[in-house]
């Protein structure tokens, strides 16, 4: 059985994610993976490599790891999220581009005035490259943009406390769309704003990335985010760390996975055409679609009749409270889907569904291939 060493600083849930990634698809190799935590365990990789002699390694947030060349010599290694410019090697990382892709569509349909991009507050590949695509997109709907002055936040402030932020948002024009770096920047984008009591999202609308579920859901508003497939990133790294394994000479090879979609949240809904009551059910039913939520419990909470309802919801968004409802379940369907070990039928149950016909025909309907088809398209 092959030894395939996973250094990481720590576990954070992103990196979790791409080490069950890299679970699935070893799993039917004669591999085991053996997670390190370098920022935690306080030794050099070099310790690890003479302990286990892994046949091979994967490395992931390699910039921030105590990990020197030396400490790995003549090991096989896939870099994960590492600078694209370097030189040579194996590597893997999300698709950078394509985030900013996704997250300014997101901000065109709230038609802003402008589009503003507010980097990381260190000056790294992935929120230059985010930045540079954000401008290209802005350019390509006729929009100005505005990008923040690097460093204009800190993590050692308070949040709301960054006066260079601040001034930023408070020079752009009202009904500005923020493609934010990542979802800590959108967090901090988000308190500075109501310092300078600027409304989100009627006087700036805001969206992140990465998904990270604790900051997007207990931020007010909740942030809209950008879902990365950390996973496939996970499995790419496998396949590709594999074939270097069979073909020494397989040393130069760069991949990146694209982008899952946007989950909108408050931020970023055009809540100025619509009442409290529709806000309030648009939250419900992302939160509870999965649970077996119904139209029913969404009326109640709209405090009003199932009519009024009703007309309320087609008003502000063209298509029904179970539209709705199924949207959300159907998107939750594609992430379990997504997953290679995820047996199909029992993701209608996890989903919501009333039974697993329902939404193979919805599934059907909506891409025109079954579950399984999909599947096997996303692998290939």
């Amino acid at each position: 059985m092959k030894e395939i060493l996973f250094f990481t600083p720590f576990i954070s849930p992103p990196v979790a994610e791409k080490l069950a990634g890299v679970y699935d698809a070893a799993r039917t190799l004669d591999w085991r993976i053996r997670p390190v935590e370098l920022g935690r365990s306080g030794r050099r990789a070099a310790d690890f490599v003479r302990l286990w002699r892994p046949a091979g390694a994967i490395v992931e947030c390699a910039d921030y790891l105590p990990l020197s060349p030396a400490d790995i010599r003549g090991v096989p290694v896939v870099w994960l999220d590492r600078d694209p410019d370097a030189k040579g090697g194996l590597s893997v990382n999300l698709d950078a581009a394509l985030s900013a892709d996704l997250a300014v569509a997101e901000l065109v349909t709230t038609s802003p005035s402008a589009i503003a991009f507010v980097g990381w507050h260190e000056d790294v590949w992935w929120s230059r490259i985010r930045r540079d695509r954000t401008l290209q997109c802005a350019k390509s709907h006729s929009l100005p943009f505005h990008a923040a002055p690097a460093g204009c936040w800190s993590p050692d402030a308070f949040a709301g406390e960054d006066e260079p932020l601040k001034a930023f948002l408070k020079s752009l024009p009202r009904r500005c769309g923020i493609f934010a770096a990542n979802d800590r920047t959108a967090e901090r984008v988000i308190a500075a704003a109501e310092q300078c009591r600027l409304s989100v999202p009627a006087d700036l609308t805001v969206v992140g990335a990465d998904n990270d579920l604790f900051l997007c859901e207990n931020s007010r508003p909740t942030i809209s985010s950008v879902v990365p497939d950390f996973r496939k990133i996970g499995e790419i790294s496998v396949r590709m760390l594999e074939r270097r394994l069979a073909d020494p000479s397989f040393n130069r090879s760069r991949d990146s996975a694209p982008p899952k979609r946007v989950v909108r949240r408050e931020s970023s809904r055009p809540f100025r055409a619509m009442d409290a009551s529709i806000v309030k059910a648009l939250e419900l039913i992302r939160r509870e679609s999965v649970n077996g939520l119904d139209v029913s419990a969404v009326v109640d909470a709209m405090g009003c009749s199932r009519r009024t309802a009703e007309m309320r919801f087609k008003s502000a968004l063209g298509h029904t409270i179970l539209d709705e409802i199924r949207e959300e379940r159907l998107n939750a369907a594609m992430d379990l889907l997504s997953r290679p070990g995820q047996a199909i039928e029992p993701i209608a149950n996890l989903c919501g569904w009333d039974s697993p016909v329902t939404l193979k025909r919805l599934f059907k309907a909506r891409t025109g291939q079954t579950m399984r088809e999909w599947r096997n398209s996303r692998r290939a």
